[in-house]
């Protein structure tokens, strides 16, 4: 259900700030659309909470607007300053400090930015705010109001707005995996490809190699503790943060196919994996079992 107590606490904190020098409301990206790269657009769900930004924040008056290069960040805030008739300035995701000063150049005003769940926090942190602030990757609903004074120390007002995902498909509660096909290329020079597809017919899993004869039943305990957990939307949207790296190294295409009939594309380098892991243990689990029946296929094509 939609929190509309929230755009009265925004308003009255944010009136309440204009007697200090600076006032910032900060917000990370609404939802974003589960796809390969690195900049995907905002979701439905993600316009629809930039609208309810735009209407809450309807009665304030920024003098300035800020987002990130990458457009999910530009998106949110896009109804806000087509609302004021003006332009969004785009400041590097990485120039914390440049976004800091430029900020901070606002005197007696009021302005908007847009982050990421890693920014949003560097930000408030370089400002004058508290550190340690965490935002999950499954949360688009935070906003903070950051009052910078001349002297003393900032205060800071942390909400939420806007109905938290929900449903199904949102990207903290995984709809189950019933397939997928997976790629390995690249590596050494002259490395021919290797292609397998998992899928689950009935209560059985099988691997096989499309146009191969490489076919091999797995056993439930050797997949079925990590898949279940797999979460594609989040999966995919953490894989297009990672830059890609390491021409000579081993590139995985996976696409994930879901029971509701929607598939992922994973894109990732083996030097990739181990940044994957840390952030989700299932996905990881899941790369490895790639690169291992990459192996297996690679071999038993060998012994032909």
């Amino acid at each position: 259900m939609t929190r509309w107590w929230t755009a009265a606490a925004v308003l009255c904190v944010a009136a309440a700030a204009q007697a200090q020098p600076v006032t910032a409301i900060i917000v990370r990206h609404a939802e974003r659309e589960a796809v390969a790269g690195n900049d995907p657009p905002i979701s439905a769900a993600g316009r629809a909470r930039a609208e309810l930004l735009a209407n809450m924040l309807r009665d304030e008056q920024f003098s300035a607007v800020f987002a990130s290069e990458l457009q999910r960040t530009q998106q949110t805030v896009e109804p806000v300053a087509a609302r004021l008739g003006i332009e969004t300035t785009i400041v590097p995701a990485n120039d914390t400090a440049g976004l800091r000063k430029r900020i901070l150049a606002q005197k007696g005003k009021t302005v908007l930015v847009a982050g990421h769940s890693n920014t949003v926090p560097a930000l408030i942190s370089a400002l004058g705010g508290p550190g340690g602030i965490t935002i999950p990757e499954t949360e688009f609903d935070r906003l903070y109001i950051l009052a910078v004074p001349s002297r003393g120390k900032p205060m800071l007002t942390s909400l939420r707005y806007g109905a938290p995902p929900a449903g199904p498909s949102a990207m903290g509660t995984p709809v189950p995996i019933r397939s997928f096909e997976f790629t390995r290329s690249g590596g050494v020079a002259g490395a021919k490809p290797v292609t397998g597809r998992l899928e689950l017919t009935g209560e059985e899993w099988t691997v096989t190699e499309p146009g191969g004869t490489y076919r091999r039943n797995v056993r439930k305990e050797e997949i079925e503790p990590w898949i279940r957990r797999v979460n594609g939307e989040r999966l995919a949207a953490l894989v297009s943060l990672i830059e890609p790296r390491g021409a000579d190294a081993y590139q995985y295409d996976v696409t994930l196919e879901r029971g509701d009939g929607r598939s992922f594309l994973i894109r990732t380098s083996e030097l990739a994996a181990g940044e994957v892991a840390a952030k989700m243990p299932e996905a990881g689990r899941l790369l490895e079992w790639v690169q291992r029946e990459s192996d297996a296929i690679a071999s038993a094509r060998r012994a032909r």
